[in-house]
């Protein structure tokens, strides 16, 4: 939208955040109190909600996914003003009516008219009384809105680990407030048939290559009065014989991998053998996955560990970070870092410009293994996943011992990933039991990579914007609720944030560092059994070197 509604977002938002209690909607309800909304005759308000999944851009043929057509309907939901049988449940019991079999996609329709304020008019149409109210200026006779729609088709899962796919059609999926129906529906799966008609009642089976890849999908629909609409969407189709598909370009492409496998032959997941009591009050252990990239090929039938870097994974809520992808990495602004496979985070430019990757420098021209430890508990809490790390630290210890070698171990902490290390080495010093190899860590070098050792900090304010959006009582069920429960109020998260919308009285962030403290106290809780060192990822003229920030939030208006 243009200027004014910019303007008047802005006001509503900064009003929104001096009045916590009150959610984005109703604040927008009570500025616009005085204004008529007789001629928004769909019931639905857009501007009641903060576009997050930007319908607009849906007018001229964009890329659609579950994520955005769930946030899509949950902002439409949201912004009714009048009830409406056409959206019967909010986005939380629409994601609990899909189908949990691996290869059913449930698809979903959206064809939905909606009002918008008119941005041509609404400068003639309100103004500010003197009680700083907005009022309607009942002589001009011009409408204040216009009427929008949007046409959205879309595959309510993100990603299948199944070949053969069972696009699943239903009538409980298609949400029509217009006054035209879809009387045929052809659809092309990126499957090598083309655009083919299908039934938008009925499943279609589909059967893709065995590649894994991000399939563009395109729906052409004709309307009951003969106009034909046009739009697209994604989805992410993975090979379920291959261990873990990687999208083209992305993969490290190294011959010499092996998996943790417990002396089973089979993958499994690493468990800590030390109980932690959080401060939630609840005892439990975590698990990791372990990688490990050979420097040399197998000796006898078997890899050998020889001379190991061990590299532990950073902040990672909800686990969308691998060792070879990223479920997120082909979503608009993929180049980000955040969208980075682990493998993928270690390249940089060389002096002559080119890209080259560490991992494949320390592999090939200094002969080290790197051991690839990854997190699914990403943002939980730091001393349970350090615990996961002094199982892995033990296992790389035994073998050393089994392939003979007597070389000692350098640990690498990028990120949370410092703090984790930091935590389970001086943990393992100062706590000499079979659990911990009798204090024996076997390290012998310690990098600490922009890790925030005395705190990190995040605007208050745009947490203040994000929880406000996410509340219970605004966007309980869309997505930007999600990112507020699962990153910024995540465990981790609360513990490392000097401050902490949700966290105000500082008991994570204090017990943490504390705790941290206290396991150590000669050493503010970093180990000694080994040499340290930090690195600073930023300036320290405080100018910008282009790699610390990043877009936390996107949103067309």
């Amino acid at each position: 939208m243009k200027k004014i509604i910019i303007i008047l977002l802005i006001t509503i938002t900064a009003i929104t955040l001096q009045a916590q209690e009150r959610t984005f909607t109703q604040l927008f309800d009570s500025v616009f109190q005085y204004v008529s909304r007789v001629d928004a005759t769909t019931g639905i308000l857009y501007n009641r909600v903060l576009p997050f999944s930007g319908l607009y851009r849906f007018a001229t043929q964009d890329t659609a996914n579950s994520e955005v057509f769930t946030q899509a309907y949950s902002e439409l939901y949201r912004a009714a003003f009048l009830p409406t049988s056409q959206l019967p449940f909010n986005a939380d019991s629409l994601r609990s009516l899909l189908s949990t079999q691996e290869n059913i996609v449930d698809v979903g329709i959206l064809y939905y008219k909606y009002n918008v304020l008119d941005e041509s008019t609404i400068w003639q149409n309100i103004y500010f009384d003197q009680d700083s109210i907005i009022r309607e200026n009942t002589n001009i006779r011009s409408s204040l809105y216009t009427e929008q729609t949007v046409f959205m088709v879309s595959p309510l899962k993100e990603q299948i680990n199944d070949l053969s796919v069972v696009y699943n059609f239903q009538n409980l999926f298609i949400f029509n407030n217009t006054n035209y129906s879809i009387v045929q529906l052809f659809s092309d799966f990126q499957d090598g048939n083309g655009l083919q008609p299908i039934n938008i009642t009925a499943p279609v089976t589909v059967n893709y290559p065995p590649i894994a890849d991000t399939y563009i999908l395109k729906f052409v629909a004709i309307l009951s009065n003969g106009d034909t609409l046009t739009t697209f969407s994604k989805i992410e189709i993975t090979n379920p014989n291959q261990s873990k598909a990687v999208p083209s370009g992305q993969t490290s492409n190294w011959q010499w991998i092996g998996k943790y496998d417990k002396d089973t032959g089979a993958f499994q997941k690493i468990q800590a053998k030390i109980d932690f009591y959080d401060y939630e009050e609840h005892w439990g252990k975590n698990k990791g996955d372990v990688w490990i990239y050979y420097a040399n090929d197998k000796v006898n039938g078997k890899y050998e560990l020889r001379k190991p870097i061990l590299i532990v994974d950073g902040f990672d809520p909800e686990n969308p970070r691998n060792f070879e992808s990223h479920k997120n990495e082909n979503k608009p602004n993929a180049d980000k870092l955040h969208y980075y496979s682990m493998w993928k985070l270690l390249e940089y430019p060389n002096k002559q410009g080119v890209t080259v990757n560490f991992g494949r420098e320390l592999l090939q021209d200094y002969g080290y293994d790197l051991v690839v430890l990854d997190l699914p508990d990403g943002g939980g809490y730091i001393e349970r996943n350090a615990m996961v790390c002094i199982e892995v630290i033990n296992m790389i210890n035994r073998m050393l011992v089994e392939s003979g070698s007597q070389e000692e171990i350098i640990v690498v902490g990028p990120s949370m990933g410092g703090q984790i290390t930091r935590y389970a080495l001086t943990y393992m010093e100062q706590n000499p039991n079979a659990n911990t190899n009798y204090g024996n860590h076997n390290c012998r070098l310690w990098i600490s990579y922009d890790s925030p050792h005395q705190g990190a900090n995040i605007s208050v304010g745009a947490q203040a914007m994000i929880k406000n959006f996410a509340s219970d009582k605004d966007d309980a069920d869309g997505n930007i609720s999600l990112i507020w429960k699962n990153t910024i109020n995540c465990p981790a998260a609360k513990q490392m944030l000097l401050e902490h919308l949700g966290d105000r009285t500082h008991s994570f962030f204090t017990q943490y560092y504390d705790n941290l403290h206290d396991v150590n106290p000669l050493t503010n809780g970093h180990p000694e059994k080994l040499r340290k060192i930090a690195v600073a990822n930023g300036s320290l003229k405080a100018i910008s070197n282009g790699v610390a920030g990043e877009q936390a939030l996107f949103a067309t208006m």
